[in-house]
């Protein structure tokens, strides 16, 4: 009865309860064991992840794709689905998936996120045949490519992130030469074709950037587009770096044999080394300031003062506060070029659900190594070990707007 009655309560005062219930031992596990029922309860894919293709064009020293060794076909991390499958997803295949009965009489996300899907040439075709089943079409990109595929998008796009990871020179010391004014110009391009897409930034903060992010901000919310006219950014996200550390990775695989998950692979910068003094006064400038065409600045997860900073960075990964239960195995999929299934672009890639091209995803979606994983998932109540400082567990704050 409870858990309906709070079900009914309005978001403020849903959000007053969920930080009360920190102060008691009782109520916390009560609404923990509440929001674990009703992510297990609410089962049903509404996300859809395509791999376009299996290699991108930047270089960021952070992200796992840089570190695929296509001689000896091995890889580790988010760059595992990329081995031996086919550099582009014909259209076939994608036709294939969205036709597919899971996704009989839903209308669901479909996000192109893998790995930089504006370096496929048929981006636009799959576009135009997921918005022929009204499905809600997002592009997750760097931006290099946006004015070169403008034309072919931008009518059939509704969301569009671009990562962006500080202003001009360190943008492009992390990401490679002119990434940055490409970008830049490519979101202007296609905000004046279509002024309605919802236009997202994700800035990753590490400690390459991190004394930088309020000089970015600033950047963002003052672009003009090449009609001297205001690009309006309907959010701004600063999202702290996801990472596997070697005691998250060896906890995963003490406890859950059969379902491990390997260490993060990052160049020689440390990218946790930050002076969590100086990021909170960032965090704090960022927090005072009053954008003009930015509708929403978020933080994933909410990091409101130091000792949760602190903790973030903490490289035996404890679970952040109510950042402890993850959905992704519930509602969502992706599909790498080969027609292998996972759940996400970063979540145990080593665990191949199945292959879309042996049996339909409806079966796989409930098959015996999708069962297994959500049974083992639920015994460490929606959250491994090595999921801990993964953005699908963290919920975005708002810090403006």
């Amino acid at each position: 009865m409870f858990y309906k009655i709070y079900s009914l309560l309005p978001k403020k005062l849903k959000y007053f309860l969920r930080n009360k219930v920190n102060n008691s031992n009782l109520t916390t596990e009560s609404y923990n064991n509440y929001r674990k029922n009703k992510i297990v309860s609410n089962f049903g894919v509404v996300d859809l992840i395509i791999y376009a293709n299996n290699f991108c064009n930047a270089h960021c020293g952070f992200c796992d794709v840089t570190r695929v060794d296509y001689e000896t076909q091995t890889a580790l991390g988010i760059g595992r689905p990329l081995v031996g499958s086919p550099v582009y997803m014909k259209t076939e295949l994608f036709k294939k998936i969205i036709d597919d009965p899971l996704f009989q009489d839903k209308k669901i996300s479909v996000n192109f996120l893998m790995t930089e899907p504006l370096l496929s040439k048929n981006i636009g075709e799959m576009l135009s045949l997921s918005k022929s089943k009204n499905f809600i079409n997002k592009i997750t990109t760097n931006g290099f490519l946006l004015e070169k595929r403008a034309e072919a998008i931008y009518d059939k796009i509704d969301h569009l992130q671009v990562s962006i990871d500080g202003p001009q020179d360190l943008h492009d010391s992390i990401r490679g030469k002119n990434f940055f004014a490409r970008a830049i110009q490519g979101i202007k391009v296609i905000k004046n074709l279509n002024s309605k897409v919802l236009l997202e930034i994700n800035v990753t903060i590490t400690s390459v950037n991190y004394l930088r992010l309020f000089e970015l901000l600033k950047y963002l919310d003052n672009i003009k587009d090449n009609n001297n006219n205001n690009v309006e950014i309907a959010e701004v996200r600063f999202q702290f770096i996801d990472f596997v550390s070697e005691k998250m990775s060896e906890e995963q695989s003490k406890h859950f044999p059969t379902i491990p998950q390997s260490v993060s692979t990052i160049d020689d910068v440390d990218y946790l080394d930050i002076d969590i003094d100086k990021l909170y006064d960032e965090l704090e400038k960022i927090r005072l300031y009053k954008s003009k065409n930015i509708k929403k600045i978020t933080s994933k997860p909410k990091m409101n003062d130091k000792k949760m900073l602190q903790k973030h960075f903490d490289k035996n990964g404890p679970t952040l506060g109510l950042n402890n239960k993850c959905h992704t195995p519930y509602t969502q999929i992706a599909v790498n070029t080969s027609g292998s299934v996972y759940w996400h672009m970063r979540c145990f890639n080593n665990y191949v659900l199945g292959n879309i091209n042996i049996k339909p995803l409806k079966e796989i979606w409930i098959d015996e190594k999708a069962k297994h994983f959500r049974e083992q998932f639920e015994k460490s109540d929606l959250c491994f070990p090595a999921c801990t400082r993964c953005c699908g567990l963290m919920e975005t704050h708002a810090i403006k707007g």
